[in-house]
């Protein structure tokens, strides 16, 4: 038989808000898709599903993308309203990881949660010591001293390192530097770089 037809809004930081005609197995994802998306400034992390002022459900749109799960992801109801919040915490995250791009954090997450959204680090990665560039917030800044700072975080410390919004996180790679080679050249049958092993005669 055919569905029942419902009205839902969908507003905040999206592509296109506006009241949207729905079938009655419609979910947030598909008012979401019919608003084509969060917008540039809208969260990823808390879309919330509100039935009158009461919020009924949320969903972390970084779960589907890296996971695959829909978990939160609730049939909507005539008159119900989705709401895309404006982002809280985004970060930029450059060099040595897989996915180097501008990511949203929430608030008890930190430069390990980064890093993983971040698809983890590559082969040649530093790992141990990790660059923040850091906008000063207002009451710290003065008219005598810059208005970012330095940080360098290490992960071999066993604790949460917080990230704040506007860092910049940088992951060095390693050093070119390679050891126990030797090279051979000249009137040789397959000249190039061996290993070189010390053993005992």
């Amino acid at each position: 038989g055919a569905l029942r037809a419902i009205r839902v809004f969908v507003v905040g930081e999206v592509a296109m808000p506006g009241a949207y005609e729905m079938t009655s197995l419609s979910t947030i994802f598909t008012a979401l898709h019919s608003a084509g998306g969060p917008g540039e400034n809208g969260s990823m992390r808390d879309i919330k599903l509100m039935r009158g002022k009461e919020k009924v459900g949320s969903i972390d749109l970084y779960e589907y993308l890296l996971t695959g799960s829909r978990d939160g992801d609730e049939i909507l109801r005539d008159g119900d309203t989705v709401f895309v919040p404006g982002r809280k915490i985004s970060v930029q995250i450059n060099g040595q990881v897989r996915r180097p791009l501008k990511y949203e954090l929430l608030p008890k997450e930190g430069l390990r949660k980064l890093i993983e959204y971040a698809g983890g680090f590559t082969p040649d990665a530093e790992t141990n010591i990790v660059h923040v560039n850091r906008i000063l917030s207002p009451n710290q800044r003065s008219s005598y001293s810059p208005d970012r700072v330095q940080r360098d975080l290490d992960l071999r410390q066993k604790k949460i390192h917080l990230i704040n919004d506007g860092d910049v996180v940088t992951v060095d790679s390693i050093p070119d530097r390679l050891e126990n080679w030797v090279e051979i050249e000249g009137s040789v049958k397959r000249p190039g770089r061996y290993e070189l092993t010390h053993t005992k005669t």
